[in-house]
């Protein structure tokens, strides 16, 4: 939840998520009430576990809730998609082994990024080169990479391509502004989880 808030930015008027695989069979109201809680938690003082539920319908937003067994590429999965005032993104997760979550796609971009406290998202143009000025910037903020996922739409070779980048520390104002700044690059959002 708090890593998609980070993405939507704006006032959030609905939430789905859907369960699917095994993880549907189960009693999924405590990984609800936790998605709701990250989802509030950046904007909202005092939210927690118990009162997550009726801060968000206080302030209007549409919680919706789906299972499925049908399983596809992963066991199980969990599918987040929000509705903003400015948008919507989905971002689907999943447990690689038993203690290994992963980001597996981010609206329509599919990869097998890890979950860490630091994240960047970037949005880019598909184009050879790109990816060094990514490396070459962040070094220069001396932040380091701890892991480089990259996602790109098959149908779509050469446009547009959605990394998830983690870091082995929060990035700097100064650092996401080097980045903004790269040729090509569309969209910068760092991640602190």
């Amino acid at each position: 939840g708090k890593f998609i808030a980070q993405l939507i930015g704006g006032a959030i008027k609905s939430v789905k998520i859907q369960y699917a695989g095994e993880v549907g069979d189960l009693n999924t109201d405590p990984i609800t009430v936790t998605v709701i809680k990250g989802l509030l938690v950046e904007n909202v003082e005092g939210v927690n576990m118990v009162n997550a539920p009726f801060l968000a319908k206080d302030r209007g937003i549409e919680i919706q809730e789906t299972k499925s067994s049908e399983i596809g590429d992963y066991s199980s999965t969990i599918l987040v998609e929000v509705t903003a005032e400015n948008g919507s993104r989905s971002v689907t997760g999943s447990l690689i082994g038993k203690e290994s979550p992963r980001i597996v796609k981010i609206d329509d971009f599919s990869f097998e990024a890890e979950f860490s406290k630091n994240m960047l998202v970037m949005a880019n143009n598909d184009k050879p080169g790109v990816i060094g000025k990514i490396g070459t910037t962040l070094g220069n903020n001396g932040v380091n990479i701890a892991g480089f996922h990259l996602g790109r739409l098959p149908s779509n070779v050469g446009a547009k391509a959605l990394s998830v980048i983690n870091t082995d520390s929060s990035l700097e104002s100064k650092a996401v502004d080097d980045l903004k700044s790269i040729d090509d690059i569309l969209q910068v959002y760092s991640v602190t989880i």
